[in-house]
């Protein structure tokens, strides 16, 4: 009997070691990242363009003042359990979003009931003031499959089955457009090539990796446990070789509170070339 406890103990005091290796640096030490975990496809994988009606000041204006910020406060309550937005600068080219989030609910589910509701139609009517839905260029959001042996553009893929939460851990974006002179058959099969060796031997560490891709370019993110694995793991430079970099870097914590009743200034002035992480109390 005594046996039988002394390598429960073992086990237990085996699985404390593991997860506070994890939290090492921090960035993981809170309850919630048990609670929010997520599945993989429970997330709105945003591509947005502005509307032509306003111009890049009066668009980063309502984006930083109104609409980003706005996101957390409006869905939160109903069901959302991260938001990463990131800013494409004004210089760009024009095949390139100008702003691309993506947006956890608990399920996929939950985001269809915030329809049911006033906020959450008011939320989704609040896109058609800052982003175009024109033909020519439209904005858009989708659930993201699991990549599996084909790789299909304008479809989001997630790399690794596994429910995390994105609010916490280390975020990371790639967003790139292809090299002058290579094919876009030749673009997608770099690209899908990369995908398919991370997903078959995937770093220690890294547990999330949403792509969505056209013959221009691609968004990638990928999600770390904490900064120690990003750092001594990732090959994410490896897509230097097939492309031309337009935004890189770790998302950037911002904590939001309070409601949308509440004063609020909103972020600090937009210039292009942002990447947040809003950090948020979940229901």
């Amino acid at each position: 009997m005594k046996s039988g406890v002394m390598v429960l103990i073992f086990c237990v005091l085996n699985v404390f070691c593991l997860f506070s290796a994890f939290c090492a640096d921090g960035s993981n030490n809170d309850s919630e990242i048990f609670t929010f975990r997520v599945a993989p496809d429970s997330v709105r994988v945003w591509r947005g363009y502005k509307a032509n009606s306003i111009d890049n000041s009066r668009f980063f204006k309502l984006l930083g003042t109104v609409f980003i910020p706005g996101t957390p406060l409006f869905q939160a309550p109903l069901g959302l359990t991260a938001y990463l937005p990131a800013i494409l600068s004004a210089d760009a080219p024009d095949f390139i979003p100008d702003e691309i989030a993506l947006v956890f609910y608990k399920s996929k589910e939950k985001y269809k009931e915030t329809f049911k509701t006033i906020a959450g139609r008011a939320y989704g009517a609040l896109h058609g003031t800052v982003f175009s839905f024109s033909k020519e260029k439209r904005s858009t959001s989708a659930w993201p499959k699991l990549l599996k042996d084909i790789f299909v553009f304008d479809t989001p893929y997630y790399l690794f089955n596994l429910p995390i939460d994105w609010q916490k851990g280390i975020a990371v974006l790639y967003v790139a457009g292809n090299t002058p002179g290579m094919t876009k058959t030749d673009f997608k099969n770099s690209l899908f090539q990369y995908l398919k060796r991370l997903q078959k031997t995937r770093p220690i560490g890294l547990d999330g990796a949403i792509v969505v891709a056209t013959g221009s370019y691609f968004i990638y993110w990928e999600h770390w446990l904490n900064s120690s694995f990003r750092n001594k793991y990732s090959n994410i430079n490896e897509l230097n070789s097939f492309s031309v970099e337009y935004l890189k870097g770790d998302a950037v914590e911002i904590k939001s509170s309070g409601n949308i009743y509440s004063p609020n200034p909103g972020l600090k002035a937009i210039v292009g070339g942002e990447i947040f992480n809003f950090s948020f109390p979940r229901k």
